[in-house]
This record gives C-alpha cells, structure tokens and sequence, in this order.
C-alpha cells in the first residue's frame, strides 16, 4: 500500500531525494532575481523590453507603456542621479535632474507617478483641451492613492484650446500641477507679434496667479516659428529696431510674467533630420539670447545620445524634455540619456 501510494503521489520524484532542498533554494534565488530584475530599469530584461516596443507601432507601444504604467509594472530606477544635475532655475521650482517626459504619452495624466518612478525629473500630461480638462483633474487630484502628502518630483501639463477657453482650463488645472505650457504651435506668423501674445499670456499667467497653488506658466512654440523667414538677422538689422520672432516672443513673455519657454523640434520628413537639429539647436539658442537670463528655455524634440542633450544644454536650455524615444526605446531611455 505504501509503494502503491507513492506511485500514485502527485509529487515528483525528485522532489523526495536530497537534491530537494538544493533545488528549492535554487529555485527561491532565480525567482527573487526576477521580480529585482522586473523592478530595475537597468536589468538586461528590459533592453530586451525596449527591442520588443521597437517593432511595435508607436500607437501600440504608447498604449503598451500606459497600460503598464496604469497598473504600476513599469520599473524603477534606483541608480542615483549625480547631485551636480540638480537646478533650481526658479524658487519653488526645482530639477533634480535636467531629462524630463514631454506631453504626448499620457494626456489625462493617469500615471504620471510611474513615469516619475523611470527616473524623470519632471513629467507632463496632456494636451489637456476644454473638453479633457475634467478628467485630466481628477486623475491629477487623486495621484496620491494613500492620502498622503507626497512629492515625486515636478509636474506639468500642456493646455490648448482658444483664447477665451485658456484662462479657464488654466485656472482649473492650477491646484494640481506645478507648472502649466500654453500650446502656442499653431499660432501664425500674423499673430506671432509681442502685441498680439501679450494679452494671452498675461490671461493665462493671472488666472493660474489668482489661486494659492500658483503654478509657473511656459509657453510652448515650435523652433521653426523663432527662425525668422528671411534668414540670419544681421546685427547691422537688429540694431536699427528689426526685431527676431524670438524677441518678440521673451518680450511678450516677460511683459506677462511668464516663467519660461518650451522650444519644440520642427517636424518633417526623416531626411530632413539634420536640417531639424540645427534649427532646433539655433531656435534654443536666439531664444536664451533674447530673454537674457529672465526666462527658462525648455528644449523638447528628439534626442539619441547623451550628446544631443549637452548639446541642447550648451545652446541655452535649461532641461530638456522628451517623449518618442521612451516608446522607440523602453524603459531605460531615461537613464541612458543621464
């Protein structure tokens, strides 16, 4: 009855000699070092994450990422960041680190926490419009489940809509954020004037202002709208009151009490990608020139290597944003471009 018993028994054989005990402690170890290797953005697994989201579309791995943000399975990064990156361009308004997550990936700010936990400095929601307004909110009202007073670092949100909807979406959104970008993308080169930008502006800056929370107020343009048309501006030009889009942009800035600028790489064809860096690079750099140290410049556009961010750095801004290299690359394009 006993042999009988043991042939029946559900428990493998090899699990009743004496090479039991060594396996099971094998078996503990390989099983802790996978959920480490899960939780750690540096760990080999995810580079084979970030070659999987490459084959993906980007629509698929956009959702993929906010999907695994959602539910918290995103890693973190535990490495620490060189206190020297730290900068604090403005009181209240703090960078531990000069890389941040541009708007794009996750616009009603459902995660934002866990885009924070890659290794983010700073993290944006949006484009948040009057009719996403609600829901971006609430999901930024309740970003601390626990009740708890927390602060995972800085956080933005980028606000579009028509001059009459701006001041109200900025005033709602104010409480929850640390600083809103007004998307002025779209604006024509007609309208691109410090008259025309100045009343915008300074709507948006004194309706987040009017609230205790106070958050700073960036403007958000394209490099392509600072370059002017014409070519270079001579400084035989400029001295004879011809003024560059980019002064006319810090001075409406400055007159409205903006805090900074959000310099975006122009869009265009891939072989036009050279063309585009060197736009990129001189639109952040008349940009710094033309607010004279009043303004924070925000470089945001596509970056591949840790050059690129020097680079944009060395040109005038302050950080750095960006959104499509997290869905080409994975996980750990944060830590790379630190």
């Amino acid at each position: 009855q006993i042999a009988a018993a043991e042939r029946d028994s559900s428990v493998p054989n090899f699990l009743k000699n004496k090479f039991a005990a060594p396996f099971g402690v094998v078996a503990a170890l390989g099983f802790m070092y996978v959920i480490h290797s899960l939780s750690d953005v540096s760990s080999d697994v995810h580079r084979v994450a970030g070659w999987i989201l490459s084959q993906l579309d980007p629509l698929i791995a956009q959702r993929v990422l906010l999907t695994a943000a959602k539910i918290n399975m995103l890693p973190r990064d535990y490495d620490k960041d060189d206190p020297y990156l730290v900068i604090e361009p403005q009181p209240g308004l703090k960078f531990m680190n000069p890389v941040g997550l541009s708007a794009g990936i996750d616009r009603d700010g459902v995660a934002l926490n866990a885009f924070l936990d890659l290794g983010f400095s700073f993290v944006e929601a949006g484009p948040i419009s009057a009719d996403s307004c609600a829901t971006a909110k609430e999901h930024l009202a309740t970003r601390d489940a626990t009740g708890q007073i927390t602060h995972l670092g800085v956080v933005g949100a980028v606000i579009t809509g028509t001059r009459e909807e701006l001041p109200r979406i900025a005033a709602l959104l104010a409480p929850e954020v640390d600083y809103l970008s007004v998307d002025l993308t779209a604006v024509t080169a007609s309208h691109f004037r410090a008259d025309a930008l100045r009343p915008l502006v300074a709507s948006v800056v004194g309706a987040a202002s009017s609230l205790t929370a106070n958050p700073k107020v960036f403007l958000k343009v394209q490099a392509s709208q600072l370059i002017p048309r014409a070519g270079n501006v001579s400084d035989a030009a400029t001295q004879v009151g011809e003024t560059t889009p980019a002064m006319q942009l810090c001075a409406a800035a400055i007159a409205a009490g903006a805090s900074g600028l959000v310099v975006c790489q122009p869009e265009g064809p891939i072989d036009d990608a050279g063309v585009q860096d060197r736009c990129h690079i001189r639109a952040i750099s008349d940009a710094y020139l033309s607010a004279h140290g009043h303004l924070i410049v925000i470089a945001c556009g596509e970056t591949k290597t840790g050059r690129d961010v020097l680079e944009m750095i060395e040109a005038g801004a302050t950080v750095v944003q960006f959104s499509s290299l997290l869905i080409s690359e994975g996980p750990q394009a944060c830590r790379r471009m630190k």
